[in-house]
């Protein structure tokens, strides 16, 4: 009986431990911490040369491009999303990204946010081959204005 109690006890344990591991790692959002949680957004854009490491980059912060940084944060936030936990051959996303954003938090973790090679589509790597992402054409507009723009890298 007490042998019974402690193997369903650890199994129990087992599940939660795995469940809470999953919530944490499959979560159906692209960015995992609030807007007011954001340090910096690295905006990274490649054009045709992700392959030799060219890009132009800016780095925004919330100090000064707060604005800015709303902006990208509420269009990838509304992106209406689809989940691979463990895509088959055909659900791979093995793009070279047009643009890139890394969104820094105050906790030191971050999100890297990549787009396919229209800009059309953006998507978040999970562990292993998984990945989250969905249509989001809008932020290809707001990428190429910062970049047009000009807007200095900070360190």
């Amino acid at each position: 009986m007490i042998k019974r109690a402690v193997y369903f006890g650890a199994v129990a344990l087992i599940l939660t431990a795995a469940a809470m591991f999953v919530r944490e790692q499959y979560q159906n959002r692209l960015l995992r911490w609030g807007l007011a949680q954001v340090k910096t957004v690295n905006v990274i854009y490649h054009g045709g040369n992700y392959h030799t490491s060219a890009g132009r980059t800016a780095v925004l912060t919330m100090e000064k491009d707060k604005d800015i940084i709303a902006n990208l944060y509420n269009v990838i936030a509304s992106t209406k999303l689809e989940t691979h936990i463990n895509p088959d051959e055909e659900e791979r996303q093995e793009s070279d990204p047009l643009f890139e954003l890394v969104f820094t938090y105050k906790n030191g973790k971050s999100d890297r946010i990549k787009s396919v090679e229209t800009g059309q589509f953006i998507f978040r790597r999970l562990p292993g081959a998984g990945w989250v992402g969905g249509e989001c054409g809008d932020l290809m507009c707001i990428v190429g204005s910062l970049i047009a723009q000009g807007v200095p890298e900070r360190m």
